[in-house]
């Protein structure tokens, strides 16, 4: 049967010996003694704690009991409940999905560019970027365009030169957004005011466009038609947004692919590479075939660089296709940005129809071999000594075709 001690500060003055194990505590405390605890002279020490301290008892080989020194530790692991399964004492982040899409997009650059120094140089830009996404997420901005440019090109594979030209796109594409974030908290009073209405009218606006397009066209009213009611709103939606963008000090065209910095590197001659980009840096507009045939022999007479005509030829066509191609991806790639607000969010009919899959495809292949006759066409022209005035329709063209 077990004994109940109660134990207090006076019992440090009394001198004669005890059979049981003497406590010293500086707080009256309650212990709990067995009587095999009595019996064993060897047993282990005991730790007794209190609200505020802990003392060792160390009983002696002689039944007596030695002073201890009183510790004051923290509770025993053994003491602690130990914690329920499947809980963690941290809730876990949400992961981003976006925020995935980007890493994975930079980690594609890096691999694809096989330059040393530049490799070393984009390796060093990553935190920039990440960075601002970061920042972006502070702002609670919408990262639904960011989104929309990963994912057009996630199954696109890189080159060196396609890598860099498009990390550098939405590395701008990024800080410009982030900079128009800044300028919206920096604004204030009159101008804050001014900007949230005409924010307002615009989204107005864009409802009525939306609403108007989705309705059927009433060709008896041919002047007050919807089309041309759609018209009207989009040419007051472009004039709000010039003016939301001068009082954000923003450009009207930042973060359009179709007009962001071209860099043309695909000529193996530098001195040619540099004439198109500085003569094509601030157009949308495709070049001729006779004007880059211009463009190109001038920047050969002037630099001397010694082609023959055969090669000089062949350099000119070269280019004319490489340039077109590029335009004619950020023309898509900007029209597929703009008219994703418009566009709802539903499964491609193709998907589930083999059939109209089958259309689209041929559809495909049959426009790309007309654009390489055209090509064609235009360097026959061109070598038979032909400069006509092109029209921009087709049918109005002057010119025949000729084999």
């Amino acid at each position: 049967m077990a004994d109940v001690i109660t134990l207090s500060s006076e019992d440090e003055e009394e001198s004669p010996q005890r059979k049981k194990p003497r406590l010293i505590t500086t707080e009256t405390t309650t212990i709990v003694l067995s009587d095999e605890d009595e019996a064993k002279e060897d047993s282990p020490p005991l730790i007794v704690e209190t609200t505020s301290q802990a003392e060792e008892i160390k009983p002696e080989t002689n039944g007596e009991v030695s002073k201890v020194e009183s510790i004051i530790a923290e509770p025993s692991l053994a003491s602690k409940e130990p914690e329920a399964a499947g809980t963690s004492t941290s809730e876990e982040k949400e992961v981003d999905p976006i925020y995935l899409k980007l890493t994975a997009f930079t980690d594609k650059c890096l691999q694809s560019i096989t330059i040393p120094k530049i490799k070393t140089r984009l390796f060093n830009t990553i935190p920039k970027i990440t960075g601002q996404y970061e920042k972006l997420k502070r702002f609670n901005s919408k990262a639904s365009d960011l989104e929309c440019m990963l994912d057009s090109d996630k199954n696109v594979k890189y080159d060196s030169y396609k890598a860099v030209v498009r990390f550098t796109e939405i590395f701008d594409f990024l800080k410009d957004k982030l900079k128009s974030e800044e300028n919206k908290v920096l604004l204030s009073g009159p101008k804050k005011q001014l900007l949230n209405k005409l924010e307002k009218t615009l989204l107005l606006v864009r409802k009525r466009i939306r609403k108007l397009d989705e309705a059927e066209v009433d060709f008896d009213e041919e002047e007050n038609s919807n089309y041309i009611k759609a018209a009207r709103y989009k040419e007051k939606a472009q004039q709000i947004f010039k003016k939301i963008c001068e009082l954000r000090k923003e450009d009207p065209n930042s973060g359009r692919l179709a007009y962001n910095k071209l860099n043309f590197t695909q000529s193996k001659y530098p001195k040619i590479n540099n004439v198109l980009n500085k003569k094509y840096k601030n157009t949308i507009e495709f070049p001729t075939y006779f004007e880059m045939d211009k463009c190109i022999r001038n920047c050969v007479d002037i630099d001397e660089l010694g082609i023959t005509e055969e090669m000089l030829k062949a350099e000119i066509k070269f280019c004319f296709e490489q340039l077109g191609t590029i335009m004619k991806q950020r023309r898509k790639l900007d029209l597929y940005d703009t008219h994703t607000d418009f566009i709802q969010e539903n499964d491609d009919p193709a998907s589930h129809d083999p059939e109209m899959e089958q259309t689209l495809r041929e559809n495909y292949e049959k426009g790309n071999a007309k654009m390489a006759e055209i090509y064609e066409k235009y360097t026959r022209m061109q070598e038979s000594g032909v400069n006509p005035d092109v029209s921009t329709d087709s049918e109005d063209s002057n010119i025949a075709d000729s084999e």
